[in-house]
């Protein structure tokens, strides 16, 4: 009789009475996805496929919950039916037009709430969200008042980004915010976050001019000011959790304020007005640093680095005796220098990309040493440059040499 269970199923199987898949609730489709009843977590599209939101009522298991509209999408959709999944923790509004933002309050268990690209006439409900930890308004350019949110004192994150706020002034009551993104706004005083201990703050492109305000920020891990009107580091003191720091294009001159950052890996300078990187020294983590467009014309405080990413371009530097232990870099620029002398780089075995434009034919000699090289990037000018894959034709155009 062992096997008469087996027999059985596959009699019913064949007679097409039975199917493991009847065991399990069918999925129901709402718009271009499908949904099972038992599902946490779904992504809707919104469009003229589906206009509304009645057919999400029946799901009340949903925890996590992403709602992005069709690009050219832009009839008002009614968040009322969202009222009817109370276990909601997550919820992603992109793009989608919202009459009322009312409904959201009525999500207790809601944690984590994104309206980015949300056009929607007032955010003023979002106020009653004291629940909220993470919030997110990003490209939303109906937000121009943070108000409401000074009294979401449970924020550990939010972004502002691509929004139309300026003014930070009621986020200071905001202790627990450890990530802040407000890259493409008009910020431009920082000194409401002077009470917060910030992990994250990307303020690129903002017209800030002091980072004094993270002076407490002593667990800042990436400061992204790239774009913005700094003029000094002051503020960056004694942050040895930074490992990120992108400052291009700003008018920085002075390091002094970040030699304690000694777990820093990546450091962007490009375009600033640094000349001397003598305060680099000590910073022995850093692995990817860009000097491109400065007046930088010595390499020596970073000789025994592990840099494994190293952009000259553009700089005043002549020689590469300090590079020449750098055992793991991996991709150099050197386009635009005063370098003439290639023979550091014979040994580096694990260079692969090299930027050589503007140096004559001749002096990329050395180059035909240098073990794993694979893509030379070569040529009198940036305008008519070649790109060179592989050693053979890396060693053809160097031998073409008149």
């Amino acid at each position: 009789m062992s096997g008469f269970p087996s027999f059985l199923a596959a009699f019913l199987i064949a007679a097409g009475m039975f199917c493991p898949g009847a065991l399990r609730a069918e999925c129901v489709d709402i718009g271009k996805t499908c949904i099972d009843s038992n599902d946490l977590k779904a992504k809707v599209r919104i469009g003229n496929h589906t206009p509304d939101l009645q057919g999400l009522i029946q799901f009340t298991e949903l925890t996590d919950l992403t709602l992005m509209a069709d690009l050219r999408f832009k009839d008002p959709v009614d968040l009322s039916p969202l009222a009817a999944m109370p276990k909601l923790q997550r919820l992603a509004l992109v793009n989608i037009t919202a009459p009322d933002l009312a409904p959201l309050t009525r999500l207790p268990r809601l944690k984590r709430l994104s309206l980015d690209s949300v056009r929607a006439p007032d955010f003023t409900p979002l106020a009653r969200m004291t629940q909220l930890e993470h919030l997110s308004v990003w490209g939303a350019g109906d937000v121009t008042d943070l108000s409401f949110a000074s009294g979401l004192t449970r924020l550990q994150s939010l972004n502002i980004a691509d929004s139309g706020v300026s003014d930070l002034s009621p986020l200071s009551g905001l202790t627990d915010l450890a990530v802040f993104l407000a890259f493409n706004t008009q910020v431009s005083d920082l000194s409401p976050l002077s009470g917060t201990n910030l992990q994250v703050a990307w303020i690129s492109n903002c017209p800030v001019k002091s980072v004094a305000a993270l002076a407490a920020s002593d667990r800042l891990e990436m400061l992204r000011a790239d774009g913005t009107q700094l003029e000094n580091l002051d503020g960056l003191e004694g942050k040895p959790a930074l490992h990120t720091l992108i400052l291009s294009d700003t008018q920085v001159r002075d390091l002094i304020p970040i030699t304690g950052a000694t777990g820093l890996k990546e450091l962007a300078l490009d375009g600033t007005r640094i000349s001397d990187i003598t305060p680099l020294n000590g910073l022995d983590a850093l692995h990817k640093l860009n000097l491109t467009d400065t007046a930088v014309s010595s390499l020596a405080p970073l000789a025994g680095k592990n840099l494994r990413v190293l952009s000259l371009t553009n700089t005043a530097v002549s020689s590469l005796a300090a590079v020449q232990d750098m055992e793991t870099l991996w991709d150099f620029s050197i386009s635009g220098t005063a370098v003439t002398d290639l023979t550091p780089l014979k040994n580096l075995k694990e260079l692969s990309i090299l930027r050589a434009i503007g140096l004559p034919v001749e002096a990329l000699q050395p180059l035909l040493e240098v073990e794993n090289l694979r893509i030379v990037f070569a040529g009198p000018d940036f305008e008519s440059h070649r790109r060179l894959l592989g050693k053979e034709n890396i060693a053809q155009y160097i031998a073409a040499t008149p």
